[in-house]
Order: structure tokens, then C-alpha cells, then sequence
């Protein structure tokens, strides 16, 4: 386990209002990942998730209680209006030594984190600081290795990433038009844009300030 997060470092600016937290996460992984929205059911909002919380012993009940609801990871082609926001928490199940969190919450507490089932919080709007494991940087059609990325720039554009779920594509305006054509240098449409990029820096590796209105 990477016990240092590279998507989402500390310096962050947001309304405590636009954070939603009604949602569990589908995967496990650490927090700043882009996510949408994949089971969103009024009527079967939480309840039983797991027959077990534990070991099973006979005419024993113990059951795991969570949020039925779910987001999963951002997929290429998604649009402003698929996506949420940014997980605000990882969803862990096990710390670093392979120890379940569910019997030690002092840990997951300190790892910032929840553990499966458990709702997660997401915002969408604010100001963050996303290290490189939140984006790729391209100039052009993006590249999933990262061997041809080249450092983001002030006013770059945020788009869900056509390569890795999960992460934001950082591309210059001449790559956006009304309609994407996957492929192409104009691969990415205007419905896709959820954000700019403010201020770029070289800690950590490479990092960005950006803002997100999604």
C-alpha cells in the first residue's frame, strides 16, 4: 500500500455545503479519485451489505450495515454531467501490515479513510491541490505511460481521462471542441470541461492547483 497519497495533497478551499456524502465506493483506493455516480436508488438507500461483519459462528447474526448507493471510478468519455467530484477519503480495508480497519478505526481514522460500504464524501467545487497521480499531462492527445507529458501550464483545461479511470486529463483549450472526437487532437468536448488549472509547481513530483466547478 502507498502510505503517501500523490492525488490530493493538503491545501484545499471548499464550501462544506457542496460536499455530498451519501455514497460508498465500489473499489478500494486512496482519495482524490474522480468518481460518477453508478447506483443511485431512493427507495434502497442502506441497509445489509454483507451477510458477515466477521467470523461466522453458529446461530450467530451478525450482519454489515453500509450505504447501498454507489459512485465508481470516472471513465473515458464522461461528461460534467456524469461526474460527481473528487473523493474527499480513501476507502481501505486494510492498513499498510494487511490489519483489518473494520476492527481498528483509530487507524482508518488516522489513514483518513472508510472502509467498504461505508459512505464516502465527495465534492465537485472548490480549490485543490492534485498531485501526479490525480493526472495526466499531455499536449496534445494524451499519452497513458507518461513518457511524452509535458508540464502543465496556467489556464489548462481538466477533463475526465480518456486513458485512466479514475484521474483527470490536463490538456491546453485548442484540444476542446463543441463535440469530442476520440482519437483526434480535438478528442475532448466541451461538456467534458470540470475545471482549470490556477498554479503549477514542481513539489512532490509535480503538482497543480486547480479549480474544479463541476
Amino acid at each position: 500500500m502507498n502510505t503517501i497519497n500523490k492525488r490530493l495533497l493538503p491545501f484545499r478551499s471548499i464550501d462544506e455545503n457542496d460536499v455530498v456524502n451519501e455514497y460508498s465506493l465500489d473499489t478500494t483506493g486512496e482519495y482524490g479519485m474522480l468518481v460518477k455516480i453508478s447506483r443511485g436508488d431512493l427507495d434502497d438507500i442502506q441497509g445489509e451489505v454483507a451477510d458477515s461483519f466477521g467470523a461466522e459462528f453458529d446461530r450467530v447474526t451478525s450482519p454489515y450495515w453500509g450505504v447501498k448507493n454507489k459512485v465508481t471510478q470516472s471513465t473515458s468519455g464522461d461528461t460534467k454531467y456524469d461526474v460527481l467530484g473528487l473523493t474527499l477519503y480513501s476507502t481501505f480495508d486494510v492498513d499498510e501490515n494487511g490489519q483489518l480497519l473494520k476492527f481498528y478505526r483509530q487507524k482508518g481514522i488516522e489513514m483518513h479513510s472508510v472502509i467498504s460500504g461505508k459512505a464516502v464524501p465527495v465534492v465537485g467545487k472548490g480549490r485543490f491541490t492534485l498531485g501526479i497521480d490525480a493526472y495526466t499531462v499531455t499536449g496534445g492527445a494524451p499519452d497513458p505511460t507518461g513518457t511524452d507529458a509535458v508540464q502543465a501550464s496556467i489556464g489548462n483545461l481538466l477533463v475526465p481521462s480518456n486513458y485512466v479511470d479514475g484521474k483527470f486529463d490536463i490538456v491546453p483549450a485548442t484540444v476542446i471542441e463543441a463535440t469530442g472526437t476520440p482519437g483526434l487532437p480535438t478528442e475532448y468536448g466541451s461538456d467534458q470541461v470540470l475545471g482549470r488549472v490556477l498554479k503549477t509547481g514542481n513539489g512532490f513530483g509535480g503538482m497543480v492547483e486547480v479549480q474544479l466547478n463541476i
